[in-house]
């Protein structure tokens, strides 16, 4: 069901992306709307489409593991988190997330200060039979436009790359 672009480009080039999520089980789906806040140690990616509502918690840079939260399931009142002054402060669901997950906050550093503010973006998304693959379109002259790959369903591996 790969049909052209990113996605199939990386597939077709890489075997061990293959060996890790296998074949596509789905059409890609999206844009959808996203937002992503680096952290020291990974990244929160939230994913928006339709009635869905996915963060995407990553730790880790080019490769790491990640893990799927349902973000429905957040509380819906706000809720106080900050940072010392040594960092940003994440906000909204990222707040949310990290306020009741403390073992996430050690695991992204400091303290679950991010290192940027949240940046927004469109994002596509492809589902495979052992894992997916999501795109950030991020404009061509802020550089980099990055995609992973995450092994898994729920949780797993991930790979980060560039085009």
């Amino acid at each position: 069901m790969l049909t052209g672009g990113g996605f199939e480009a990386v597939w077709n080039a890489q075997a061990s992306v293959r060996r890790s999520i296998g074949c596509p089980s789905a059409r890609e789906v999206g844009p959808g709307k996203s937002v992503i806040q680096y952290y020291r140690n990974g990244a929160l990616l939230f994913w928006n489409l339709d009635s869905e509502n996915t963060i995407y918690i990553l730790i880790g840079d080019a490769a790491g593991a990640w893990q799927r939260y349902d973000a429905g399931t957040l509380d819906p009142r706000t809720v106080q988190y900050t940072c010392e002054p040594r960092g940003i402060t994440p906000v909204r669901s990222f707040a949310k997330l990290l306020a009741t997950e403390p073992a996430l906050v050690e695991r992204l550093g400091d303290g679950g200060c991010a290192t940027t503010p949240e940046q927004g973006y469109l994002a596509t998304r492809e589902q495979f039979d052992q894992g997916i693959m999501l795109f950030l379109v991020i404009p061509l002259e802020s550089g980099q436009r990055p995609f992973w790959v995450f092994s898994g369903s729920d949780r797993g591996a991930f790979t980060k790359y560039t085009r």
